[in-house]
């Protein structure tokens, strides 16, 4: 602004002297010293004419670097403003990415709370289950036939990698309790199932949250459950023997993934099957 300002002033006295010229003629400097009437007037001319000169030559000079000056402000001035556009286009982009982040956190937050409800429901589904089952085995169990669980029980799978344990457990991120009535067994889908040991099935079917389930009376009160099984191979009423194949691993009903849910249960309620069978 300041250079501006100069310029303007530097071109108004530049304009006087050109009005000056138009006005009285452009005679040279050399005409106006021979036009002098005595020495005198000639010194008195040369003097004036040689001070005009000098400023003349200040004011082109001044004129000169006031438009450089000019020109290096507007150059200064381009660059700021697209410094100025850089970083608008930047916060935009920052905008936006901020926007997408709200958005895929809202996304995430809806979906962990459909995923919770349908964790609780499926909890609700299992504990159900559960109870339904251990009313189903007091009746249908033949508890004065068949020794129990006694000797070295035949591992249910040729996995025995135990992914969760027996017992009452909280969920790492909602806080949920819940208690897990077996161990969960690694596996692949279509692994084989097998009979821990002699007994009779009472029930093989389809049971909510548990999906495909074998259940086996080893009498005297006890009894193992296999469950998410993809294929059951043995029938209610059907007699079985330690090691025989019943089952094939799945992931049916509530379950996140192939594996065995192996349960045994002392007169219809769960026990930690680790206490049987190692």
């Amino acid at each position: 602004m300041i250079a501006q300002n100069n310029l303007k002033s530097s071109r108004e006295r530049l304009g006087e002297k050109v009005f000056f010229i138009y006005r009285y003629g452009n005679v040279s400097y050399l005409e106006l010293l021979l036009g002098a009437s005595d020495p005198y007037n000639f010194l008195t001319r040369y003097r004036f004419l040689s001070k005009l000169a000098e400023e003349d030559a200040i004011l082109i000079k001044s004129v000169q670097e006031e438009m450089e000056n000019v020109k290096k402000w507007k150059i200064e001035l381009n660059n700021k403003e697209k410094d100025i556009k850089d970083t608008r286009n930047e916060l935009l982009k920052q905008k936006d990415s901020l926007t997408k982040k709200k958005e895929e956190r809202n996304r995430l937050l809806a979906k962990t709370s459909s995923e919770r409800a349908e964790y609780e429901k499926a909890l609700r589904e299992l504990e159900e289950s559960s109870r339904t089952l251990e009313t189903l085995i007091k009746r249908l169990q033949q508890t004065a036939k068949g020794p129990g669980l006694v000797g070295n029980l035949f591992w249910p799978t040729n996995n025995r990698l135990i992914t969760s344990q027996f017992g009452h457990r909280r969920h790492p991120i909602w806080g949920i309790d819940m208690f897990h009535s077996g161990i969960d067994i690694a596996g692949n889908y279509g692994d084989n199932i097998y009979a821990v040991s002699d007994g009779r099935v009472i029930y093989s079917g389809w049971q909510s949250g548990y999906g495909k389930v074998l259940i086996i009376d080893h009498g005297n009160g006890m009894s193992t459950l296999y469950g998410h099984c993809s294929q059951l191979l043995v029938n209610e009423g059907a007699t079985v023997k330690k090691g025989q194949i019943i089952g094939k691993v799945g992931s049916t009903g509530w379950s996140t993934g192939p594996h065995l849910h192996f349960e045994v249960r002392k007169n219809g309620s769960p026990i930690n099957p680790l206490s049987m069978i190692k």
